[in-house]
């Protein structure tokens, strides 16, 4: 079994083809497109984790687009998800639908987000975090990555190995420093007082 992770597909939005600069006349001819080149990369068995902003199509549409799609798909929802996570039909298509979760893949601890984290948990002690929703114009120090098909010139998802190769040349996130706070004290009728 082969791990993918993808991000922010927006299937059947015809105004991300304009603001995202993707090379097609209209959201069918895209919708086409990204299910062929999905369908190239991951088999059957394979697993898919697709960090968010899936569908932008009515509820039939995209629980039709989604039947065409290979693999096993486990979704951390996008801001653009909440119709479709409440769809029961829809909701069945997905291996599991959470928001946020950490997972372990070949003892490489990771944290699954839609958004980027300036921090996350145990960055400084080795974790990644994988996130979508930037659709590739922000990419966050440490081991972080935009999985994002608009992050990528041939809106190909993410495997494993890529990631892994990505994330292991980039340094730990150091500690933010720390902030000069300003001299406190309790008063007598346990209010903070700054000393001056």
């Amino acid at each position: 079994m082969n791990i993918f992770f993808t991000a922010d597909t927006h299937f059947f939005h015809q105004a991300i083809i304009k603001h995202c600069d993707r090379p097609f006349h209209n959201a069918e001819e895209m919708n086409e497109a990204m299910i062929a080149l999905w369908n190239k990369q991951v088999k059957k068995g394979d697993l898919v984790y697709h960090l968010g902003d899936v569908s932008f199509g009515g509820l039939a549409q995209t629980y039709r687009l989604l039947a065409e799609l290979n693999g096993k798909i486990c979704l951390i929802a996008g801001n653009h998800d909440d119709e479709i996570i409440r769809d029961p039909y829809i909701r069945e298509r997905f291996e599991w639908i959470k928001t946020y979760e950490e997972i372990q893949i070949d003892k490489q601890k990771l944290v699954l987000f839609h958004y980027p984290l300036a921090q996350w948990r145990n960055a400084q002690r080795g974790w990644w975090h994988i996130y979508g929703h930037t659709h590739g114009s922000i990419q966050l120090s440490g081991k972080a990555l935009d999985v994002g098909i608009d992050a990528r010139d041939d809106f190909s998802l993410w495997s494993w190995e890529e990631v892994k190769a990505e994330l292991e040349i980039r340094p730990i996130l150091p500690y933010p420093p720390k902030p000069k706070y300003p001299k406190r004290k309790i008063t007598s009728d346990g209010k903070v007082e700054v000393i001056v």
